[in-house]
């Protein structure tokens, strides 16, 4: 007989639960511990050792004498008698040969660890009964009983037993023939609504693009501030909140060089000071520009933040953010997802993503839509690879440009293309069955 594991594995010794001496009348008695007294006995000395059984008569009370055997362990000179009922199942156990003519009974070694179950199956493969069986026991207690009833029909059951049975595997209904069959009538239904719609000149490209992942956004802009409006990203709390903090931020601005960063993000702090430093553009372009790049620290404190939104996590974020319940429950409404618990939120890996491209659009924004670079600095904010950041932005419709160097991540350039334009999804093979 083969191992199991298909491996030689030597000298192994077999483990097993229980051993029966063999004795000259009919008493047949298990002790588990004697060979378990052996476990701890090196391979060498094996051959010193020696299991003997004795008949013991004891006087219990008078007129009534108790018989009983014990299994007496013998390594040299020593000799121990093995208590009974006593198990100890991590040993190493041993297998022990006995002479008939002594009476004794030597350990030995065997190879391989075997596990003998019995097994009914269909379609018996005669050749592998050399192998052990590894069915799992689970799978034996999930079927029902008709089909541990088929099992025993297929293997030992007539001719019409077995006819009974194949007509009820054939009319079975099982759910990978629900599966092919719902999949089957879905792609013919498909395949007729498109061939319809093309008769009657409708196309269903936009079914195929990016556009239904992307934020909320018009198609008919032209221009880039158009098309991601903050007024139809934000809530009006965080507007309002972020209006009156831009306001302030620029009335303090007359010279920025004097400004110390009060714990905004040092990336976000550092595209602040370039807005309010660079002369020329319109109070409105600067404010519009300062509430974006505000709403950026937002969002890189919630990134960073635990996944799970406890008490304690939002006391934190409102203390980072610098903001009040009310934008911090509009912020966790839009970009985190409820739980069970009413005070309690969690970040999912959709919600990550949706961060990511709303941060990509206040990047946009307080960058001036075009040329848009510094992805590498970006990422890192995030705590994301820079090539995630440039795949969301083509799906939002940037255009992506490359750099020169592979390993000068901030030379990657995003521009919003105008009009829109979302990148195609590539087509899913469907497979059917002929």
């Amino acid at each position: 007989m083969k191992d199991p594991t298909g491996a030689h594995t030597g000298q192994k010794l077999v483990h097993i639960s229980e051993v029966t001496p063999f004795i000259e009348d009919e008493w047949a008695v298990s002790y588990p511990n004697i060979l378990a007294t052996a476990g701890g006995t090196g391979h060498a000395a094996l051959d010193g050792i020696s299991l003997r059984a004795v008949k013991r008569r004891r006087v219990v009370s008078e007129g009534e004498v108790q018989v009983s055997i014990d299994m007496l362990v013998k390594s040299g000179e020593r000799e121990m008698v093995a208590s009974r009922g006593h198990h100890e199942l991590n040993y190493d156990y041993y297998v022990g040969v006995r002479n008939k003519n002594t009476g004794d009974t030597k350990l030995v070694e065997v190879d391989g660890l075997y596990c003998l179950r019995p097994s009914v199956r269909s379609g018996i493969d005669f050749s592998r009964f050399d192998e052990a069986d590894e069915k799992d026991e689970k799978d034996d207690r999930k079927k029902t009983y008709v089909e541990r009833r088929n099992e025993l029909l297929k293997a030992f059951g007539g001719k019409k037993s077995l006819s009974r049975v194949t007509r009820w595997e054939r009319n079975r209904i099982t759910e990978e023939k629900v599966s092919d069959r719902m999949a089957d009538k879905i792609n013919e239904s498909a395949k007729a609504m498109r061939e319809r719609d093309a008769e009657q000149g409708i196309s269903h490209d936009a079914d195929e693009t990016t556009e239904p992942m992307a934020p909320p956004h018009n198609n008919a802009a032209t221009d880039p501030k158009d098309a991601y409006p903050l007024m139809g990203l934000l809530s009006a709390p965080e507007l309002l909140a972020l209006d009156q903090e831009a306001a302030a931020m620029i009335e303090l601005s007359e010279d920025p060089t004097t400004l110390e960063n009060p714990g905004w993000d040092t990336l976000v702090w550092d595209v602040m000071l370039n807005i309010l430093s660079k002369e020329g553009d319109a109070k409105e372009t600067k404010m519009l520009r300062l509430q974006a790049i505000m709403h950026l620290h937002y969002l890189i404190v919630l990134a960073n933040a635990p996944a799970k939104i406890t008490r304690a996590v939002r006391n934190t974020l409102i203390e980072k953010m610098a903001v009040d319940d009310e934008v911090l429950e509009c912020l966790l409404e839009r970009y985190t997802t409820a739980d069970e618990r009413a005070w309690m939120r969690s970040r999912s890996k959709s919600d990550s993503a949706r961060i990511l491209g709303y941060a990509i659009l206040m990047w946009l924004t307080a960058l001036g839509f075009k040329n848009c670079q510094r992805l590498g600095e970006l990422s890192a904010a995030f705590q994301v690879n820079t090539s995630t950041l440039v795949k969301i932005a083509a799906n939002l419709g940037c255009k992506v440009k490359k750099p020169k160097a592979k390993a000068d991540t901030n030379m990657y350039s995003i521009s919003l293309r105008m009009p829109l334009t979302f990148p195609r999804l590539k087509k899913r093979f469907v497979r059917t069955k002929p």
